[in-house]
């Protein structure tokens, strides 16, 4: 009888065993599938990560573009009211030595005598 029971609780200890290696046998397939889920949400982060990147780069340099075509226009503008304003002076100092011939003369006289003075001084 002893044996019967020695034999009993052999039996009974191997079906434990089984059982926790069962149990482990699960475990480790459910850390596998939570594994392969975590893989799976870090790819799609990266690809995420990725995306936002590429959108935040094309309206960066939408911007960019942007600010050098206002830059661009307001050159283009300041270079025309230039343009305008030596045009003007230039028909005003036209205007000014056909009215006044002796004057404009005296002035360009007195202004290229300061000019020569300044630079006999160097």
């Amino acid at each position: 009888m002893a044996a019967r029971q020695n034999t009993a609780e052999k039996a009974a200890a191997e079906v434990k065993e089984l059982r926790q290696s069962a149990d482990a046998s699960d475990d480790v397939a459910e850390l596998r599938a939570q594994i392969d889920t975590i893989r799976t949400d870090i790819s799609a982060l990266a690809s995420l990560m990725g995306e936002i990147g590429e959108r935040r780069k094309d309206e960066a340099a939408r911007q960019v573009h942007d600010k050098v075509d206002e830059l661009k226009e307001r050159a283009e503008t300041m270079g025309d009211q230039a343009r305008d304003q030596i045009d003007a002076a230039g028909a005003k100092m036209r205007e000014q030595l056909h009215e006044q011939p002796g004057m404009t003369l005296a002035v360009a006289t007195g202004m290229g005598f300061l000019a020569g003075l300044l630079l006999a001084r160097r």
